[in-house]
């Protein structure tokens, strides 16, 4: 009797990766973000020269991660 192949899964998503701190890098990212804006008093122009991006990056990246 032949038997039937169990179907194959997805391999699980691998997890996020590890940052120092132990924070994943999402995390990290946000942290730093919410430190810039907080260095920059939320002047969110400073706040992407800081970190080395467009003001409509550090925009959306805020939005991604929730930061108001």
């Amino acid at each position: 009797a032949a038997q039937a192949a169990a179907p194959l899964a997805a391999p699980p998503a691998p997890p996020e990766p590890a940052v120092p701190g132990g924070a994943t890098a999402r995390g990290g990212e946000r942290e730093r973000i919410v430190a810039a804006l907080e260095a920059a008093h939320w002047n969110r122009h400073r706040a992407a020269g800081a970190l080395g991006v467009s003001r409509s990056t550090l925009w959306r990246r805020m939005r991604e991660l929730g930061i108001e």
